[in-house]
Protein backbone atom coordinates (compact mmCIF):
# COMPACT_ATOMS: atom_id res chain seq x y z
CA UNK A 1 0.00 0.00 0.00
CA UNK A 2 2.33 2.65 0.85
CA UNK A 3 4.60 1.91 -2.15
CA UNK A 4 1.77 2.50 -4.20
CA UNK A 5 2.12 6.02 -2.86
CA UNK A 6 5.83 6.27 -3.58
CA UNK A 7 6.52 4.98 -6.59
CA UNK A 8 4.13 7.42 -8.47
CA UNK A 9 6.09 10.33 -7.05
CA UNK A 10 9.55 9.34 -8.04
CA UNK A 11 9.22 11.05 -11.50
CA UNK A 12 7.74 13.97 -10.06
CA UNK A 13 11.47 15.70 -9.11
CA UNK A 14 12.69 14.80 -13.08
CA UNK A 15 9.81 16.93 -14.10
CA UNK A 16 10.49 19.61 -11.59
CA UNK A 17 13.79 20.03 -12.48
CA UNK A 18 13.10 20.71 -15.90
CA UNK A 19 11.54 24.60 -14.32
CA UNK A 20 13.89 27.20 -14.96
CA UNK A 21 15.61 28.28 -11.12
CA UNK A 22 14.05 24.76 -9.46
CA UNK A 23 16.84 22.46 -10.69
CA UNK A 24 20.03 23.55 -8.02
CA UNK A 25 16.64 23.28 -5.02
CA UNK A 26 15.64 19.65 -6.60
CA UNK A 27 19.15 18.12 -7.30
CA UNK A 28 19.78 19.40 -3.56
CA UNK A 29 17.32 17.54 -2.32
CA UNK A 30 17.72 14.53 -4.19
CA UNK A 31 21.41 14.79 -3.18
CA UNK A 32 20.76 14.92 0.88
CA UNK A 33 17.68 12.49 0.60
CA UNK A 34 20.25 9.99 -0.74
CA UNK A 35 22.29 10.78 2.11
CA UNK A 36 19.88 9.41 3.95
CA UNK A 37 19.01 6.51 2.24
CA UNK A 38 22.60 5.33 1.87
CA UNK A 39 23.36 6.55 5.83
CA UNK A 40 20.67 3.30 6.55
CA UNK A 41 22.34 1.19 4.00
CA UNK A 42 25.49 1.72 5.26
CA UNK A 43 23.96 0.73 8.79
CA UNK A 44 22.93 -2.16 7.86
CA UNK A 45 26.12 -2.74 6.14
CA UNK A 46 28.27 -2.48 8.68
CA UNK A 47 26.06 -4.47 10.71
CA UNK A 48 26.67 -7.41 8.61
CA UNK A 49 30.34 -7.23 7.71
CA UNK A 50 31.92 -6.45 10.81
CA UNK A 51 31.60 -9.81 12.45
CA UNK A 52 32.53 -11.58 9.39
CA UNK A 53 35.73 -8.98 9.47
CA UNK A 54 34.98 -7.45 6.89
CA UNK A 55 34.93 -4.14 8.79
CA UNK A 56 37.70 -1.83 6.96
CA UNK A 57 35.68 -2.72 3.91
CA UNK A 58 32.52 -1.27 4.83
CA UNK A 59 33.37 2.31 3.33
CA UNK A 60 34.06 0.87 0.14
CA UNK A 61 30.87 -0.91 -0.22
CA UNK A 62 28.88 2.31 1.04
CA UNK A 63 30.87 4.35 -0.73
CA UNK A 64 30.67 2.88 -4.01
CA UNK A 65 26.73 2.07 -3.63
CA UNK A 66 26.03 5.74 -2.67
CA UNK A 67 28.32 6.83 -5.78
CA UNK A 68 26.35 4.53 -8.28
CA UNK A 69 22.85 5.20 -6.80
CA UNK A 70 23.04 9.38 -6.85
CA UNK A 71 25.50 10.00 -9.81
CA UNK A 72 22.70 9.17 -12.11
CA UNK A 73 20.16 11.10 -10.64
CA UNK A 74 22.51 13.93 -10.35
CA UNK A 75 23.98 13.58 -13.97
CA UNK A 76 27.34 13.82 -12.39
CA UNK A 77 30.07 11.62 -13.82
CA UNK A 78 33.83 11.20 -12.82
CA UNK A 79 36.89 10.13 -14.78
CA UNK A 80 39.81 8.96 -12.96
CA UNK A 81 43.11 8.79 -14.24
CA UNK A 82 45.79 6.79 -12.04
CA UNK A 83 43.34 4.70 -10.42
CA UNK A 84 45.77 1.89 -9.79
CA UNK A 85 47.81 3.60 -7.33
CA UNK A 86 45.24 3.06 -4.97
CA UNK A 87 44.52 -0.30 -5.76
CA UNK A 88 48.31 -1.43 -5.68
CA UNK A 89 49.42 0.39 -2.81
CA UNK A 90 48.97 -0.51 0.97
CA UNK A 91 48.82 0.98 3.74
CA UNK A 92 49.04 4.17 2.54
CA UNK A 93 47.89 7.95 3.72
CA UNK A 94 45.86 9.46 0.88
CA UNK A 95 45.66 13.49 1.14
CA UNK A 96 42.77 14.89 -1.10
CA UNK A 97 41.39 18.41 -2.14
CA UNK A 98 38.16 19.21 -0.07
CA UNK A 99 35.22 21.43 -1.65
CA UNK A 100 32.12 20.85 -0.37
CA UNK A 101 29.71 18.39 0.98
CA UNK A 102 29.41 17.57 -2.50
CA UNK A 103 33.23 15.55 -1.98
CA UNK A 104 30.81 12.56 -0.49
CA UNK A 105 30.42 11.86 -4.04
CA UNK A 106 33.94 12.20 -5.60
CA UNK A 107 34.60 9.91 -2.62
CA UNK A 108 32.25 7.26 -3.76
CA UNK A 109 34.00 7.10 -7.01
CA UNK A 110 38.01 6.62 -5.74
CA UNK A 111 37.74 5.45 -2.09
CA UNK A 112 39.20 2.41 -2.32
CA UNK A 113 39.03 -1.07 -0.13
CA UNK A 114 40.47 -1.20 3.19
CA UNK A 115 40.75 2.40 4.22
CA UNK A 116 39.02 4.00 7.00
CA UNK A 117 38.85 7.53 8.10
CA UNK A 118 39.85 9.54 11.10
CA UNK A 119 37.33 11.89 12.88
CA UNK A 120 37.47 13.89 16.26
CA UNK A 121 36.26 11.27 19.04
CA UNK A 122 33.27 13.24 19.85
CA UNK A 123 31.82 11.79 16.54
CA UNK A 124 31.97 8.62 18.48
CA UNK A 125 29.17 9.02 20.80
CA UNK A 126 26.48 10.03 17.95
CA UNK A 127 23.62 7.85 17.51
CA UNK A 128 24.03 5.84 14.44
CA UNK A 129 27.17 7.86 12.88
CA UNK A 130 28.93 6.83 15.89
CA UNK A 131 28.15 3.16 15.66
CA UNK A 132 29.13 2.90 11.98
CA UNK A 133 32.57 4.89 12.46
CA UNK A 134 33.57 2.06 14.76
CA UNK A 135 32.25 -0.73 13.14
CA UNK A 136 34.07 0.46 9.99
CA UNK A 137 37.17 1.06 12.28
CA UNK A 138 37.33 4.63 11.97
CA UNK A 139 40.60 6.30 13.99
CA UNK A 140 39.44 8.78 16.74
CA UNK A 141 41.98 11.73 17.91
CA UNK A 142 40.85 13.60 20.73
CA UNK A 143 41.25 17.24 19.54
CA UNK A 144 40.83 19.10 22.43
CA UNK A 145 43.88 17.95 23.59
CA UNK A 146 47.14 18.69 21.76
CA UNK A 147 49.33 15.70 23.83
CA UNK A 148 46.72 13.28 23.53
CA UNK A 149 45.97 13.98 19.70
CA UNK A 150 49.90 13.85 18.74
CA UNK A 151 49.55 10.39 20.88
CA UNK A 152 46.55 9.65 18.68
CA UNK A 153 48.02 10.27 15.43
CA UNK A 154 51.16 8.11 16.67
CA UNK A 155 49.44 5.57 17.52
CA UNK A 156 47.19 5.72 14.11
CA UNK A 157 50.15 5.14 12.11
CA UNK A 158 50.92 1.49 14.18
CA UNK A 159 47.36 0.68 13.22
CA UNK A 160 47.16 0.88 9.71
CA UNK A 161 50.44 -0.75 9.54
CA UNK A 162 49.22 -3.64 11.68
CA UNK A 163 45.82 -4.12 9.86
CA UNK A 164 47.70 -2.99 6.45
CA UNK A 165 44.38 -0.47 5.90
CA UNK A 166 44.50 3.23 4.54
CA UNK A 167 43.73 6.09 5.96
CA UNK A 168 42.11 9.28 4.29
CA UNK A 169 42.63 12.73 5.30
CA UNK A 170 41.79 16.16 4.43
CA UNK A 171 44.96 17.93 5.00
CA UNK A 172 43.55 21.42 4.13
CA UNK A 173 41.28 20.91 7.34
CA UNK A 174 38.10 22.58 6.67
CA UNK A 175 35.93 22.62 3.09
CA UNK A 176 37.14 26.04 0.72
CA UNK A 177 34.57 25.95 -2.69
CA UNK A 178 35.62 28.99 -4.64
CA UNK A 179 36.28 29.98 -8.18
CA UNK A 180 40.14 29.58 -8.00
CA UNK A 181 41.96 26.61 -8.41
CA UNK A 182 43.87 27.24 -5.41
CA UNK A 183 44.39 25.31 -1.87
CA UNK A 184 44.14 26.28 1.20
CA UNK A 185 47.28 25.99 3.49
CA UNK A 186 47.59 22.16 4.55
CA UNK A 187 47.83 21.23 8.11
CA UNK A 188 50.90 18.45 9.02
CA UNK A 189 48.74 15.71 10.94
CA UNK A 190 48.95 13.65 7.99
CA UNK A 191 52.26 13.99 7.00
CA UNK A 192 53.30 13.00 10.32
CA UNK A 193 51.17 10.06 10.60
CA UNK A 194 52.90 9.00 7.11
CA UNK A 195 56.64 9.55 7.91
CA UNK A 196 56.47 7.91 11.93
CA UNK A 197 55.36 5.20 10.27
CA UNK A 198 56.94 4.63 7.30
CA UNK A 199 54.14 4.67 4.21
CA UNK A 200 53.54 6.47 1.58
CA UNK A 201 51.49 9.37 0.97
CA UNK A 202 48.97 9.27 -1.93
CA UNK A 203 48.17 12.71 -3.75
CA UNK A 204 44.27 12.41 -5.10
CA UNK A 205 42.66 15.72 -6.40
CA UNK A 206 39.36 16.55 -7.40
CA UNK A 207 38.86 19.03 -10.09
CA UNK A 208 37.74 22.11 -9.01
CA UNK A 209 33.37 21.80 -9.06
CA UNK A 210 32.99 25.41 -8.81
CA UNK A 211 31.19 25.71 -12.63
CA UNK A 212 28.77 22.63 -11.37
CA UNK A 213 27.83 23.79 -7.79
CA UNK A 214 27.70 26.73 -5.99
CA UNK A 215 25.16 29.34 -4.17
CA UNK A 216 22.35 29.07 -6.41
CA UNK A 217 23.60 26.37 -9.08
CA UNK A 218 23.89 22.61 -9.16
CA UNK A 219 23.63 20.77 -12.34
CA UNK A 220 25.13 17.55 -13.55
CA UNK A 221 28.37 17.53 -15.87
CA UNK A 222 31.87 15.20 -16.39
CA UNK A 223 34.29 15.63 -13.64
CA UNK A 224 38.35 14.49 -13.28
CA UNK A 225 39.68 12.88 -10.38
CA UNK A 226 43.23 12.41 -11.10
CA UNK A 227 45.56 10.26 -8.56
CA UNK A 228 48.84 10.74 -8.40
CA UNK A 229 52.24 8.68 -7.99
CA UNK A 230 52.69 7.08 -3.91
CA UNK A 231 55.35 9.58 -2.29
CA UNK A 232 57.88 7.35 -0.48
CA UNK A 233 58.76 8.16 2.73
CA UNK A 234 60.84 5.14 4.21
CA UNK A 235 63.42 7.25 4.59
CA UNK A 236 62.22 10.68 5.75
CA UNK A 237 62.59 11.60 9.63
CA UNK A 238 60.03 14.08 11.40
CA UNK A 239 62.42 16.87 10.41
CA UNK A 240 61.50 16.27 6.62
CA UNK A 241 57.54 17.10 7.44
CA UNK A 242 57.05 20.20 6.07
CA UNK A 243 58.94 20.51 3.60
CA UNK A 244 56.88 16.62 2.38
CA UNK A 245 54.00 19.13 3.16
CA UNK A 246 55.09 22.00 0.81
CA UNK A 247 56.16 19.34 -1.43
CA UNK A 248 52.85 17.53 -1.66
CA UNK A 249 50.76 20.87 -1.44
CA UNK A 250 52.76 22.32 -4.73
CA UNK A 251 52.27 18.81 -6.59
CA UNK A 252 48.29 18.84 -5.90
CA UNK A 253 47.86 22.50 -6.67
CA UNK A 254 49.57 22.53 -9.97
CA UNK A 255 47.36 19.57 -10.92
CA UNK A 256 44.35 21.20 -9.59
CA UNK A 257 44.70 24.23 -11.95
CA UNK A 258 45.88 21.38 -14.83
CA UNK A 259 42.46 19.53 -14.69
CA UNK A 260 40.42 22.54 -13.90
CA UNK A 261 38.50 24.84 -15.76
CA UNK A 262 40.08 28.66 -15.59
CA UNK A 263 38.17 30.73 -13.96
CA UNK A 264 36.46 33.49 -15.58
CA UNK A 265 37.51 36.41 -13.62
CA UNK A 266 40.77 34.99 -11.97
CA UNK A 267 42.35 37.12 -9.05
CA UNK A 268 46.48 36.85 -9.36
CA UNK A 269 47.83 33.85 -7.10
CA UNK A 270 49.61 33.82 -4.31
CA UNK A 271 53.36 33.11 -4.71
CA UNK A 272 53.00 30.71 -1.90
CA UNK A 273 50.97 28.46 -4.11
CA UNK A 274 52.31 29.13 -7.47
CA UNK A 275 54.01 26.22 -8.92
CA UNK A 276 57.28 26.74 -11.07
CA UNK A 277 55.75 26.37 -14.51
CA UNK A 278 54.29 29.96 -13.88
CA UNK A 279 57.16 31.32 -12.54
CA UNK A 280 58.97 33.04 -15.46
CA UNK A 281 55.60 34.60 -16.56
CA UNK A 282 54.85 36.21 -13.25
CA UNK A 283 58.44 37.74 -13.58
CA UNK A 284 57.81 39.01 -17.17
CA UNK A 285 54.29 40.57 -15.34
CA UNK A 286 56.17 42.24 -12.54
CA UNK A 287 58.91 43.69 -14.66
CA UNK A 288 56.40 44.71 -17.53
CA UNK A 289 54.14 46.72 -14.53
CA UNK A 290 57.67 47.85 -13.15
CA UNK A 291 58.48 49.58 -16.29
CA UNK A 292 54.54 50.93 -16.98
CA UNK A 293 54.71 52.55 -13.35
CA UNK A 294 58.20 54.36 -13.91
CA UNK A 295 57.99 57.85 -15.79
CA UNK A 296 59.46 58.78 -19.04
CA UNK A 297 62.92 60.12 -19.20
CA UNK A 298 62.68 63.91 -20.12
CA UNK A 299 64.10 64.25 -23.79
CA UNK A 300 68.19 64.51 -23.74
CA UNK A 301 69.91 66.35 -26.48
CA UNK A 302 72.08 63.90 -28.24
CA UNK A 303 75.66 65.17 -27.06
CA UNK A 304 74.26 64.38 -23.56
CA UNK A 305 74.98 61.12 -21.97
CA UNK A 306 72.79 59.09 -21.64
CA UNK A 307 71.65 58.46 -17.65
CA UNK A 308 72.43 54.90 -16.20
CA UNK A 309 69.67 53.32 -14.73
CA UNK A 310 71.42 51.55 -11.20
CA UNK A 311 70.84 47.91 -11.17
CA UNK A 312 70.01 48.05 -7.59
CA UNK A 313 66.92 50.07 -7.68
CA UNK A 314 64.04 48.44 -5.95
CA UNK A 315 61.03 46.67 -7.80
CA UNK A 316 57.85 48.24 -7.14
CA UNK A 317 56.01 45.83 -5.09
CA UNK A 318 52.73 44.30 -6.53
CA UNK A 319 50.02 43.23 -4.30
CA UNK A 320 47.53 40.76 -5.77
CA UNK A 321 44.48 41.45 -5.62
CA UNK A 322 41.69 39.57 -2.96
CA UNK A 323 39.57 37.38 -4.54
CA UNK A 324 35.54 38.16 -4.31
CA UNK A 325 34.20 35.35 -6.11
CA UNK A 326 35.20 32.36 -4.10
CA UNK A 327 33.29 31.89 -1.02
CA UNK A 328 34.92 29.85 2.26
CA UNK A 329 31.22 29.10 3.76
CA UNK A 330 28.85 26.68 2.30
CA UNK A 331 26.16 27.49 -0.13
CA UNK A 332 22.61 28.36 0.68
CA UNK A 333 21.68 24.82 -0.60
CA UNK A 334 24.11 22.91 1.59
CA UNK A 335 21.99 21.59 4.72
CA UNK A 336 25.02 20.64 6.63
CA UNK A 337 27.58 22.94 8.83
CA UNK A 338 30.89 23.72 7.53
CA UNK A 339 33.76 21.93 9.26
CA UNK A 340 35.88 23.24 12.11
CA UNK A 341 39.65 24.27 11.32
CA UNK A 342 41.60 21.16 12.25
CA UNK A 343 45.11 21.41 13.36
CA UNK A 344 45.84 17.64 12.22
CA UNK A 345 43.70 17.63 8.82
CA UNK A 346 41.17 15.44 10.23
CA UNK A 347 38.14 14.50 8.11
CA UNK A 348 35.22 16.14 9.79
CA UNK A 349 31.59 15.17 9.22
CA UNK A 350 29.56 17.98 8.86
CA UNK A 351 25.86 17.70 11.27
CA UNK A 352 22.43 18.45 9.93
CA UNK A 353 21.15 21.98 10.33
CA UNK A 354 18.50 22.29 13.03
Amino acid sequence: MLLSWILPLVPLPFFLRRIPGLAPYVNAFIYVSSLGVLSVWGLILSIIMSPIGQGPNINYFTARSFYYFTSPLLGIRFKVEGEEYLRNTHPAVLVGNHQSMLDILYLGRIFPMRSVILAKKSLKWMPLLGQYMSLSYALFIDRKDPATSIASMSAAGKEMKKRDIDLWIFPEGTRTLKEENTLRQFKRGAFHVAVEAGIPIIPVVCENYWRLYHKGVFKGGDLKIKVLPPIDTSSMTMADVQALTTRTQEAMTAVLREISHSPTNAAPLSPTLEPEKDASLRGSVLKEVKEIAQPAPEPVPETQPVPVVSETQPEPVVSAPASTTGSTTPSMLESWTADEEEENGAVLVGRPRP
